[in-house]
């Protein structure tokens, strides 16, 4: 996997310092492709949604409202002149915006092609979420929590890692996959819990549990002793 996105991420940087995209309208199909595949490497490919297709366009998504106001959007795409759609044929903002975000940073960074190479690289490992950890029997998931940069690469998302706390400065665990409730990690006396606050679910779990890694191993062995 580490050669391929190597790989990949190289024949993008050298298709995205070939051109000042402002200018492009177009591009030869095998030069398309190369965009494509970036995006296929990335977690946006293991997407529910998957990514379908790069097609020319620009993508735009509504911004909050108060009542009253008119609808604002924002544009997704500033730089590249494609956007991503999925398989309902919808645009997919964050693969787009991830995207444009890749070409904006290889415009930015052109001097040094052996080291933007590698920041490109290491953008697309942070794209993959980790695996969800089972919580129940019946298949009760929390889902890490994330978070996408700020100001001009806004789509390059953080994922967590397994030596992460499992809270962050709100005691927020992530979200509970099936209701989409927010997962909270909470502190009681003698032991602590993942908490949904969507369906009220509650796991009790040892206080001594700190990092998804361990909230991993420990579900496994508990889940494991309920079927034996």
């Amino acid at each position: 996997m580490e050669t391929q996105i190597l790989a990949v991420v190289s024949q993008f940087v050298d298709l995205a310092l070939k051109y000042d995209w402002k200018e492009i309208k177009e591009l030869p199909d095998h030069e398309m492709q190369i965009l494509f595949e970036l995006v296929s490497v990335t977690g946006f490919g293991l997407d529910v949604c998957e990514v379908k297709q790069l097609v020319l366009g620009k993508s735009n998504v509504m911004l909050p409202s108060h009542y009253g106001d008119s609808l604002q959007f924002r544009r997704v795409n500033k730089l590249c002149p494609f956007k991503i759609t999925d398989l309902s044929n919808k645009d997919h903002e964050f693969a787009t915006g991830w995207l444009d975000c890749a070409l904006q940073c290889a415009i930015d960074n052109a001097k040094d092609r052996e080291q933007l190479i590698e920041t490109i690289a290491a953008e697309v490992k942070q794209s993959f979420p980790l695996e969800p950890i089972q919580l129940t029997q019946k298949g009760d998931l929390l889902e890490e929590r994330f978070a996408f940069s700020q100001g001009r690469y806004f789509y390059f998302v953080r994922h967590g890692e397994e030596s992460d706390k499992i809270y962050d400065d709100y005691h927020i665990a992530g979200h509970h996959v099936g209701c989409n409730g927010p997962m909270h990690h909470t502190l009681h006396q003698d032991e602590n819990s993942i908490w949904c606050v969507g369906c009220d679910l509650d796991i009790a779990i040892p206080k001594e549990i700190e990092t998804y890694g361990e909230l991993r191993q420990f579900m496994s062995l508990e889940l494991s002793q309920v079927t034996t």
